[in-house]
């Protein structure tokens, strides 16, 4: 159009039947994926920049004739020390808990008046040195409940201004090593 070619946005090809490791240096944009389509298809033209014949049909990305791919399935990433150490504990009314993988707030929403307890389960056999949520940036300790699945339920329960908050574990161990939840 009047305006020429638009943002430059990369496209990565998932498909058993791409070719491996190919680079297009065909020009493409958004109607491309309409081209490929009505194509594919024998579909007519949805409009004039599908119709352009330098706009790509992105069938240079394929070979259909070529047996399909076996799925590239990758190695997990290790999990960060604290998804072993800090846990979300089961809470009863689990409708209205907000998680954030290894901890929760239960009510996720109140008011003024309201308790807002803060729990996270804490896997180790020794006791913490330190066992903290900081909420925003004010840091309180926590109380170890007792054991539960898994570990031992630390809490601390409080009531908050209104507002957004956002939350954070600490805990360390007698040797020194800290963990914070969640990891960010």
């Amino acid at each position: 159009d009047a305006f020429g070619l638009g943002p430059r946005t990369p496209l990565i090809v998932i498909s058993p039947y791409a070719k491996p490791g190919y680079i297009s240096h065909a020009q493409g944009e958004f109607a491309s994926f309409d081209k490929f389509v009505e194509e594919n298809w024998n579909l007519p033209n949805l409009g004039q920049r599908d119709a352009l014949a330098q706009t790509s049909d992105l069938m240079d990305f394929f070979d259909f004739q070529q047996a399909p791919q076996l799925p590239l399935i990758l190695n997990p990433l290790p999990l960060p020390p604290a998804y072993s150490i800090l846990k979300q504990p089961s809470m009863p009314n689990s409708s209205q808990q907000v998680g954030s993988g290894g901890g929760a707030i239960v009510p996720s929403i109140g008011g003024t008046s309201t308790v807002f307890k803060f729990s996270v389960v804490y896997t180790p056999q020794q006791t913490p040195t330190v066992a903290n949520v900081t909420i925003n940036s004010a840091t309180f300790p926590m109380v170890r409940i007792g054991k539960t699945k898994g570990g031992y339920l630390y809490q601390y329960s409080t009531k908050l201004k209104a507002g957004t908050y956002g939350f954070l574990f600490t805990f360390s161990n007698p040797a020194g090593g800290t963990v914070n939840f969640p990891v960010n």
